[in-house]
């Protein structure tokens, strides 16, 4: 509910802080919500990380499809906020015991090996989905506003695929399904993004 007309950056800035320390004890209630199995990554939960994820406000530069906007419930004149991160290193984690205990070689299908694996994976997917969350609601926060949620998308995950009438396993890594809905193709530093 920030609105456009009334942005000050200086004052969102200073409001933000530093989004890089763990969460303290004021969000026990929000996390223990998400039913989360520990994972020793608890601490990163509400953090944004490294690498190419981050968390920026934006505005609506051009619409193409205002149909489409409306669907979503996306009002040019309001910020958006847009979080790009994951499971702050608890699925580096699962694939590196995975890879330590069974190599490359990949899993059978029906295995105990292979439920165990997609059950962490899908615990670290459910992670990140949290961790989106509690970035958002940190910095809304922070920021004196309230907001919405539009989209969720994983974009690290493997799952069953059907690719030509072969029946298999999709592994994304950084490549949000483009056949599932609407997607954010996030910009880099003053680029773009387009949705």
């Amino acid at each position: 509910d920030l609105p456009v007309a009334k942005l000050h950056l200086d004052k969102l800035e200073k409001r933000l802080g530093n989004l890089d320390t763990p969460l303290d004890e004021d969000w026990a209630e929000a996390i223990a919500a998400f039913n989360l199995p520990a994972s020793g990554h608890e601490r990163a939960l509400g953090t944004i990380g490294g690498g190419n994820h981050f968390a920026e406000l934006q505005q609506l530069d051009q619409a193409y499809d205002t149909d489409a906007l409306n669907r979503l419930g996306i009002d040019g004149k309001h910020l958006l906020l847009l979080v790009h991160s994951g499971s702050r290193g608890l699925g580096e984690a699962i694939l590196r015991e995975q890879v330590d205990q069974f190599g490359h070689a990949g899993l059978e299908v029906g295995t105990p090996a292979c439920a165990h694996y997609l059950e962490r994976h899908d615990d670290a997917l459910r992670f990140a989905e949290a961790n989106r969350q509690l970035i958002a609601r940190r910095m809304l926060e922070r920021l004196r506003a309230n907001g919405e949620p539009l989209l969720d998308i994983n974009h690290n995950l493997v799952s069953a695929a059907r690719i030509d009438g072969v029946d298999g396993w999709l592994h994304r890594k950084g490549a949000t399904p483009s056949d599932q809905g609407t997607l954010v193709i996030p910009g880099s530093r003053g680029d773009y993004s387009y949705l």
